[in-house]
């Protein structure tokens, strides 16, 4: 069920990958020369009971993974592998873009959407923060403009804006951005950091979002 992968950077690359294969996103595939990239530390795609991952083996960094269909981002914590839950992805590695596709992925039937990142909190908070954000347009708004960063699939270690930053962008940003935070807070239990990440890896706040911006993102 794992089939075929195929990986792609620049005109250079080209490269196709089998089931049971593992291949290291390393200086040796990727970038001759590029010593943040031995395959000590470099990320490796692998399959596993018919199923594709990415590892992240760098040291104290997140790895970015944005599925290109849904725009949803993850970042993976070291030592931790995401499934490959689709089929076209990017991989933010060494400052290139390696687009990865999973050749004939199909999700099984009444299978819900991986999240290795996500599954401990449980779907009720991501249910109710969804409602709450929908409810509460300028609440969103506030938070959209606090966790920017993190929709920017290009920062592997984003921080969510003070809410004196906020109140630049977006009118009684300051108060918005601190009431949404402490009812988010209550359904998650996450402080400010761990929640920007907990958006993003359950599909709340997405790449996509970053157009809804008050301001042009870098």
């Amino acid at each position: 069920m794992g089939g075929t992968l195929w990986l792609f950077c620049g005109i250079d690359l080209e490269r196709e990958v089998h089931e049971g294969e593992t291949v290291y996103l390393d200086r040796e595939l990727l970038a001759a020369g590029d010593r943040r990239v031995s395959q000590e530390h470099a990320p490796a795609i692998f399959s596993a009971r018919g199923r594709w991952y990415l590892e992240n083996r760098y040291e104290g960094k997140r790895l970015v993974l944005e599925n290109v269909d849904t725009h949803k981002i993850y970042r993976i914590p070291q030592r931790v592998a995401q499934e490959l839950d689709g089929e076209d992805f990017h991989v933010y590695v060494a400052h290139q873009t390696v687009a990865v596709q999973v050749d004939g992925y199909v999700r099984p039937e009444g299978r819900p959407e991986c999240n290795t990142l996500t599954d401990g909190l449980g779907r009720d908070a991501d249910l109710q923060v969804r409602q709450l954000l929908d409810e509460k347009p300028d609440w969103r708004q506030a938070v959209l403009v606090r966790y920017s960063e993190f929709m920017d699939p290009t920062i592997s270690n984003p921080r969510p804006l003070t809410s004196d930053e906020v109140e630049r962008f977006v009118p009684r940003g300051r108060e918005l951005a601190n009431q949404a935070q402490r009812s988010m807070k209550q359904l998650t239990g996450l402080e400010l950091l761990e929640l920007g990440h907990w958006l993003t890896h359950s599909g709340i706040l997405l790449a996509s979002h970053r157009v809804e911006l008050p301001f042009s993102p870098v």
